[in-house]
């Protein structure tokens, strides 16, 4: 820690509500932004920044039946997390939710 950090009181950021997420995520699929709700499934499941999120690429996300299986789990690689200067180079996540994976 920096001697700033010690002087400073530690505020964290409120994380969005559950019920408002289901909210946008319903405005999305019901109009279309197949994309967008994907988006936001990933960022909100995987616990990922904005800046992670929008620098995924497809070869970012591992679904199962890319390893030629029909059920299991499904992983994200951030290639470029914001504490890759002080912590691993790279974060992965895991995908469990199966509805999410089929809608990927």
């Amino acid at each position: 820690m920096y001697s700033w950090e010690l002087k400073e009181p530690v505020r964290s950021h409120l994380p969005m509500p559950s019920d408002g997420f289901k909210a946008a995520l319903t405005v999305a699929l019901s109009r279309g932004y197949y994309l967008w709700a994907a988006t936001m499934l990933i960022g909100f499941l995987c616990l990922g920044r904005p800046g992670e999120i929008l620098g995924l690429r497809r070869s970012s996300v591992v679904l199962p039946w890319d390893l030629l299986r029909k059920s299991g789990v499904g992983f994200v690689r951030f290639d470029k997390p914001k504490t890759r200067k002080k912590g691993p180079r790279k974060q992965h996540a895991l995908l469990a939710e199966w509805w999410v994976l089929v809608l990927l």
